[in-house]
């Protein structure tokens, strides 16, 4: 048979549109048109439709190609050794006996210009070796495969095929916009395939986009939920489903699909039964980690488990290969974590289960993780802090499951062990409701029998603190009365010290000055024993606290000033924050602008290192207001401009009290500049970093000679709990972002772990705040000041 006798088998065209893959199309059309390569391959994870979209490039590509395309599908093949002989019959070539099945093909293909689609080719890759020295003998062949896992063969160009875009968290969850999302755009129309008349709306918009997160924008696996999952369940159950049970709802019963397809369990089994054993072991092993594990982690959960761990390195090269595994270096912002997508970490779960794994492996992890915590704590009050906590931050979702496993195992100690080791984590990175939340209901559970005193005591410390951020009170002082008695019991000197601290504090919180004295003058000598500088500072500016509410500023100020040298001596940045801010207060109230101003500087200079916005904003407001009673206006607009930059892109939040501030300098600000040098000078402080903002005094040109007119009030530097409008606490805050979402108080009760009634009694208590009376009202309130 001569060449262009050659009766070619055109591509089959998808029957379905493809859905957001436009771009990725455009991209791969551009690495063709380069032709810096004649072997490609589409290689992405299970279900990430990697079939669709070859079919949609050949058709493409067609017009480039004078014999035509030729599809061989290859999922049904399972010998590497018949693959010349599947092309050979998908092209209508006779084998000839005196030839091999490589110098057959090559004979009849030297002089066509064809495209080959090989389909699904990750359990064929040795075959793959005889492709090379086809596109050497036959100039006009191009061959194109999909795959999971790249063939490693010389010449091959590999085109990665990521799952479908998904919405960007931090916009607002607008039916309208996110319709267009690739991802949301695919389950509607997949769900629009039984269902013709389904809208996305404002009140189903929520639980999609978090369907579409949880299947990680595999295209699959939408199809999957969409197909099957949205015949049962309306979308806010069908979500809850899927977190729990997300293999037995990814089902698809048409009957023209191939076998592969018809599971998501089916579709990952082809994939892990090509691992060898030590491979699919590894598989099994990070399956565990919620928020993935880095190689370190999982080299020591190995000799935790008693495995070997010689060759961990070249199995996870396997794994990323085969698209199994994300690497590091394909994450957009964590680079040390090894992950899974969702749906594929549930089918390694499920193989741990079946290999009755679950209970050494869990026990493992655990332990890996209690320990970190352990290890980490001390460094949270030292100089080292950001690096702990940005580990931390990095490895909360892994804290989370051990938490989770911990209950459901009834180690309430250890839980309670890692709760009381991760708090200060919580109050600093923003986690104070959810770790409050933690620990109250772990000492619920506590029995005397079941925990330690030593455990409860420091437990029982870790929730009082937890409590003050979330303004309890009440329940601050009955954990402390708690703590201090089992401190006592155990005969633990210094955490006995530190509670007294603690109780000293809430004292004034509660207007019991007092009593102050009774706690500090226990707690100081204990504390110099031990050489506890962190906990000595605080004391001395507890004795500065009471000082301040007898009105004795001279004494508040030279114990800040002794606490500030301890602080500094130990390297805690934030605890050096709140020292210069305090000390600042009170040599303000002393009328010392300039050393105030030194003071408020530093401080704005040391929460730029801790790299938290609002607290920079609030800072850079701060030292604004000092600029302004020492004359330098046109450096304090420049100020209050950057922090209201500043504030824009941190959900633009703001306490009462800093916007009484702000509102106070910039009509000092008026009166004495007109509103077009103010405007002006103001943008420019909008266009420059923080740190500009601050060394922007040098060009302050004072438009008026510094007066003894009466001064602008200094700044209430006293820590401000609430960040949020009208006095909204932060659990209301949540309660009102979830109302906001379409959630009912039920399913706002079961996110947050708390009960209806909780919720309803909430309410009751936002409504006057904001002054509403019914939820679409609530909602436009968080709408408007961009809550949510």
């Amino acid at each position: 048979m001569a060449p262009h006798d050659i009766p070619i088998k055109q591509i089959l065209r998808p029957l379905k549109k493809l859905i957001g893959r436009q771009r990725d199309i455009e991209r791969f059309l551009e690495l063709f048109t380069l032709r810096g390569s004649r072997l490609f391959t589409i290689v992405g994870t299970v279900g990430v439709g990697k079939t669709q979209f070859a079919l949609q490039v050949a058709s493409a590509l067609q017009s480039s190609f004078p014999d035509g395309v030729c599809t061989i599908f290859l999922d049904s093949l399972f010998d590497h050794n018949l693959v010349l002989s599947a092309i050979l019959h998908a092209l209508g070539i006779t084998e000839v006996p005196s030839s091999s099945d490589l110098e057959t093909l090559c004979s009849f293909l030297h002089k066509t210009q064809m495209l080959l689609l090989l389909d699904t080719f990750e359990h064929l890759r040795p075959a793959a070796s005889f492709f090379p020295r086809i596109l050497d003998a036959c100039p006009g062949i191009t061959i194109l495969v999909t795959s999971r896992a790249g063939l490693k063969v010389r010449g091959e160009q590999q085109f990665p095929l990521s799952p479908l875009d998904l919405p960007n968290f931090t916009q607002k969850y607008d039916p309208e916009v996110l319709a267009h999302n690739p991802a949301v755009a695919l389950f509607l129309a997949c769900t629009r395939t039984h269902l013709p008349q389904f809208q996305l709306t404002a009140e189903n918009v929520y639980p999609i986009v978090q369907i579409c997160a949880h299947l990680g924008g595999l295209p699959l696996a939408i199809e999957l939920a969409a197909t099957t999952g949205m015949q049962l369940f309306p979308p806010r159950m069908l979500l809850k489903y899927l977190e729990q049970h997300p293999l037995h709802i990814l089902v698809n019963e048409e009957q023209d699909i191939p076998e592969r397809q018809r599971t998501w369990s089916k579709t990952i089994d082809r994939s892990y039964s090509l691992l060898q054993p030590q491979e699919q072991r590894l598989f099994r092993r990070l399956a565990i980690f919620s928020g993935g594990a880095t190689l370190e982690t999982l080299e020591d959960l190995y000799e935790r488990l008693g495995e070997k761990r010689h060759h961990i390195l070249q199995e996870l090269a396997v794994l990323t290969n085969h698209r199994l595994v994300i690497s590091p270096s394909e994450g957009p912002t964590d680079l040390s974590h090894f992950r899974m997508l969702q749906v594929i970490r549930a089918y390694g779960r499920k193989c741990i289960d079946v290999e009755g794994e679950t209970n050494a492996i869990v026990q493992a992890y655990t332990a890996y993780f209690l320990h970190l915590a352990k290890e980490i704590e001390p460094q949270l009050i030292g100089a080292a802090q950001l690096q702990g906590l940005d580990i931390l931050e990095q490895e909360q979702n892994n804290f989370r499951a051990v938490f989770t496993w911990l209950v459901e195992c009834n180690e309430i100690e250890n839980a309670l062990e890692l709760a009381a080791a991760l708090w200060r984590f919580w109050s600093y990175r923003g986690y104070v409701s959810e770790g409050y939340q933690q620990i109250k209901q772990l000492l619920k559970r506590c029995q005397d029998e079941m925990v330690s005193a030593a455990v409860r005591a420091k437990a029982s410390y870790a929730a009082a603190l937890l409590a003050f951020f979330q303004l309890h009170t009440a329940a601050m002082k009955e954990y402390l009365q708690a703590s201090l008695k089992l401190y006592r019991e155990v005969g633990d000197r210094h955490g006995y010290a530190v509670a007294l601290n603690a109780m000293g504090f809430c004292e004034l919180l509660q207007g019991h000055d007092e009593n102050v004295k009774t706690y500090y003058e226990e707690s100081f000598p204990i504390l110099q024993e031990m050489g506890d500088r962190w906990h000595l500072a605080e004391a001395y500016a507890l004795v500065a606290r009471e000082a301040q509410a007898q009105g004795n500023y001279v004494r508040a100020r030279t114990l800040l000033e002794q606490s500030l040298v301890l602080i500094k001596e130990v390297g805690d940045r934030r605890a050096i924050v709140q020292a210069l801010d305090f000390l600042g207060q009170i040599i303000c109230h002393l009328k010392e602008y300039e050393t105030a101003l030194h003071m408020y500087k530093e401080k704005s200079l040391t929460a730029l290192e801790l790299g938290e916005k609002l607290l920079i904003a609030t800072s850079l407001e701060e030292v604004g207001a000092i600029a302004t009673i020492i004359g330098q206006e046109t450096w304090a607009a420049i100020l209050l401009g950057a922090g209201e930059a500043l504030r824009e892109i941190s959900w633009g939040l703001i306490s009462d009290a800093d916007q009484r501030r702000v509102d106070d300098v910039k009509m000092q600000l008026r009166a004495k500049m007109n509103e077009e040098t103010l405007t002006r000078i103001w943008a420019q402080g909008r266009a420059m970093t923080p740190k500009q903002a601050l060394l922007a005094s040098s060009l302050e040109t004072s438009l008026q000679q510094k007066t003894d007119s009466i001064p602008l009030s200094a700044p209430d530097t006293s820590y401000h709990l609430s960040m949020y409008p009208d006095q909204l606490t932060q659990r209301q805050v949540e309660i009102l972002r979830l109302l906001a979402e379409g959630l009912t108080d039920k399913e706002i009760a079961e996110r947050l772990c708390i009960s209806p009634r909780t919720v309803n009694a909430h309410l009751n208590k936002i409504y006057p705040k904001i002054h509403v009376s019914t939820r679409s009202a609530a909602t436009r309130y968080a709408v408007e000041r961009k809550l949510i």
